[in-house]
């Protein structure tokens, strides 16, 4: 590939030698021969910017980006040379990222961004197979360089920090946030849990006049031998609740709430902090709740 080719990339496909390039940079890993051996390089040491906010085309006052801007992607860790926009065409730089498929780990000196790609398969694979985020994040060390020379410096904080962002704003959207005129700030508790699809919802998978059904439909009736009696043994209409252990919650028990409030809480399954604690507060008088709460202190300890 000639030095001066591809000086920009724009969404779609560009044909360099001859070659089909996808408008992702960081998809490519290319090698090259130098000294009787072919050897990994980026397409930034071959000369490749992306310019933002043009499709492609120059910008008459472009700004670069951070000379050790890295992207997360899911075949590795690659160096990619940025310009943004700096014309009269310009957006937040932030926004410029976001336009093109790179998620950024801060708003103010952007070193650090992932692929839209890579977190959402990692919010997958998180929920399917259980693994960390760190375990993630090695494995794309190893997919960058299997030798353990040539490292790139750690953003394992910055991926870890970008996923909990990705969930977040994944969570407001599946709960069409975007579509109320009162935005995410109007957001009620618990709006954005997903309702349990087998328990029975009026105007859902409920029929019509469920409310007025005969008796002899309002029950399931089981005839017991052992007394010979029938039995009313559950409503056909009506709703559950058990009740199991949730061992989860250790996750709240954080260092200090005002480092790490966390994002959205109430909005889904937990309670908000300060209704919960004041309930709790409330009842720990009971006896039941000084043994838990000793159980629970030995459980953490």
């Amino acid at each position: 590939m000639s030095s001066g080719i591809a000086a920009t990339l724009s969404t779609g496909f560009r044909y360099v030698d001859s070659v089909a390039y996808i408008y992702s940079p960081f998809i490519l890993r290319r090698q090259r021969w130098k000294d009787s051996k072919f050897e990994e390089v980026t397409l930034k040491a071959m000369g490749l910017v992306v310019q933002l906010n043009h499709s492609g085309t120059f910008c008459e006052n472009p700004i670069p980006c951070h000379s050790a801007m890295l992207v997360l992607h899911s075949n590795g860790i690659h160096q990619v040379a940025i310009r943004y926009c700096g014309c009269s065409k310009a957006i937040p730089q932030h926004l410029q990222l976001l336009r093109r498929g790179l998620y950024p780990a801060s708003q103010l000196s952007v070193k650090t961004c992932a692929s839209f790609q890579l977190l959402d398969l990692l919010h997958k694979l998180s929920l399917t197979t259980k693994s960390s985020t760190y375990d993630f994040y090695r494995a794309l060390e190893k997919l960058t360089n299997n030798t353990g020379i040539g490292v790139p410096k750690l953003r394992y904080r910055a991926l870890f920090r970008m996923s909990i962002q990705w969930r977040h704003l994944k969570l407001l959207k599946w709960g069409g946030r975007g579509h109320d005129p009162s935005g995410v700030v109007g957001t009620k508790s618990g709006e954005l849990a997903v309702v349990c699809p087998s328990c029975p919802h009026p105007g859902i998978n409920l029929p019509d006049g469920w409310e007025d059904a005969p008796i002899a439909m309002r029950y399931v009736v089981q005839n017991l031998s052992r007394d010979r009696h029938t039995h009313l043994l559950r409503f056909l209409y009506i709703m559950f609740v058990a009740i199991d252990a949730n061992f989860r919650l250790k996750s709240q028990l954080v260092s200090n709430y005002s480092q790490d409030p966390g994002l959205g809480i109430g909005w889904a399954y937990m309670l908000p902090r300060a209704d919960y604690e004041s309930y709790v507060l409330s009842r720990a008088k009971d006896e039941d709740v000084r043994i838990y709460g000793l159980l629970l202190l030995l459980a953490v300890d």
